[in-house]
């Protein structure tokens, strides 16, 4: 008899590979960041002293295709350098006015000056904070923007009452609160475990659901989120946070990189809800 190969049932087409993934974006393709050349810094400076030593912050313009700064980010951050004077305001002179600007309104030019008086000559030479160190928690003094009621963050009285942390956030948040992601995820704390001697310093214990004489004070839901690893990793090195601006809580690119790839794929990217996080911690 001839030697025959009957076909079997169990045998289907050949393997066939997937296609390797492009470069990764977002799907608005960047629409609404500036383009590869146009993209610049904006210096804010103290009015006290010659420009030519008088920075207190350099923020990437990155909030229009055309380049600019959310004007209130770049005003609260000013105000946290001058010991959070809430109340300071940018000018574009060292004398000048005060920019008549809103909250959501995006600053174009590529120097500013932050007052904390309407006279430029009252206190010009007003203090700074030298480093985070340094810094004195304004309890019972948020920014106004950040106290509002659409920013506010809801709570929850259904978490796990006796998991480790990795296992609230999973249960709470599900997926990272960037990407929406599943897997490779892990508890990224929003106030670093490096900064407990300043936690504790601070009470800033009363902000999150441990007592003051727990051990590993930092290690509370309440001052965690869910990222995956990669983002957590950037987080950790303080090239992105998490800000209020329009009506959302949005990431923030501090520090883009060279490629410009973590503005392109997370900068203004509005977050996965958020529940039972202290704002205060943000």
């Amino acid at each position: 008899m001839p030697n025959t190969t009957l076909p079997s049932a169990s045998i289907s087409s050949n393997f066939q590979a997937r296609k390797p993934y492009p470069p990764p974006t977002h799907s608005d393709l960047g629409a609404s960041l500036p383009k590869n050349n146009d993209s610049y810094n904006v210096h804010f400076r103290h009015p006290g002293y010659p420009d030519t030593n008088n920075i207190l912050l350099v923020l990437p313009a990155l909030d229009s295709s055309e380049g600019s700064i959310h004007h209130e980010t770049a005003r609260i951050a000013c105000a946290i350098i001058a010991n959070c004077t809430w109340e300071g305001f940018l000018t574009e002179t060292r004398k000048g006015r005060r920019i008549a600007a809103e909250a959501d309104s995006l600053l174009t030019l590529k120097n500013y000056y932050f007052r904390i008086k309407e006279d430029p000559d009252d206190d010009p030479k007003y203090p700074i904070i030298p480093s985070f160190a340094h810094f004195q928690f304004p309890h019972d003094n948020l920014p106004p923007c950040w106290k509002s009621d659409i920013f506010r963050i809801p709570r929850s009285d259904i978490l796990p009452r006796q998991s480790g942390l990795t296992e609230i956030l999973l249960s709470r948040d599900v997926s990272c609160r960037v990407t929406s992601h599943t897997e490779g995820t892990e508890a990224a704390h929003l106030i670093p475990r490096s900064e407990e001697p300043w936690f504790s310093s601070n009470m800033m214990f009363q902000y999150t659901s441990r007592p003051a004489t727990m051990t590993d004070p930092t290690d509370d839901a309440r001052n965690a989120i869910l990222l995956r690893s990669d983002i957590h990793t950037v987080f950790d090195q303080k090239r992105l946070v998490a800000v209020p601006k329009g009506s959302s809580w949005v990431v923030h690119v501090f520090a883009p990189g060279l490629t410009g790839e973590l503005a392109k794929l997370y900068h203004n990217v509005t977050l996965q809800p958020l529940m039972d996080v202290s704002v205060e911690c943000l």
